[in-house]
């Protein structure tokens, strides 16, 4: 698939041995200590070639989309909002489909154990998906609201962060609160 994810997070200070995790088999990994390697793929979510990528990207389109070709697989053309900014898009090389919750955040705050499937579950959860600028996934890089806050509607990215760390029992960040959810 050619929107396949691989993180690769250093988190020694939280986690005493690492977990390879792919979507095949789960094995201790002695030889990285440091880090979690997870590989994890965009789920087809119905019996269409379309990814959870391409399912974001065409449901918040403002306009008809085009797609690359005669498959109708992937997006290649439409019209978005971003959510961090409120900018318009027209390419969709310019658009990304950002994790309100990042997987890293999630592993280092209580899915550290997750098996394979709830990763891949975690991933794909349209609750826990935005549609953004690249460049604005790139600035935000995962960081939590009490570090980063969108633009535009910052409290709404905040009760719907809150509603993904819940969701998955992650722990909630204690400085993230709707009193003070427009200001860092």
């Amino acid at each position: 698939m050619p929107y396949n994810m691989v993180f690769i997070l250093s988190l020694a200070s939280i986690f005493s041995c690492a977990t390879q995790a792919t979507t095949d088999a789960r094995s201790v990994d002695a030889a990285e200590p440091s880090s979690i390697n997870v590989t994890v793929n965009w789920i087809l979510p119905d019996d269409s070639c379309q990814d959870m990528r391409a399912k974001m990207l065409m449901s918040t389109s403002r306009k008809g989309i085009r797609f690359l070709d005669q498959s109708r697989c992937e997006v290649s053309e439409g019209e978005w909002v971003s959510v961090y900014s409120g900018r318009r898009v027209f390419r969709v090389e310019d658009m990304a489909v950002d994790h309100v919750v990042s997987l890293e955040w999630a592993l280092a705050n209580g899915g550290g154990n997750w098996p394979q499937e709830r990763v891949t579950q975690f991933i794909n959860d349209p609750v826990n998906l935005y549609v953004v600028r690249v460049d604005e996934q790139q600035a935000r890089g995962g960081e939590a609201p009490d570090r980063w806050r969108p633009e535009v509607d910052a409290c709404q990215y905040v009760e719907r962060y809150r509603k993904v760390a819940a969701k998955y029992g992650l722990r909630d960040i204690h400085a993230i609160n709707q009193d003070n959810c427009e200001t860092l």
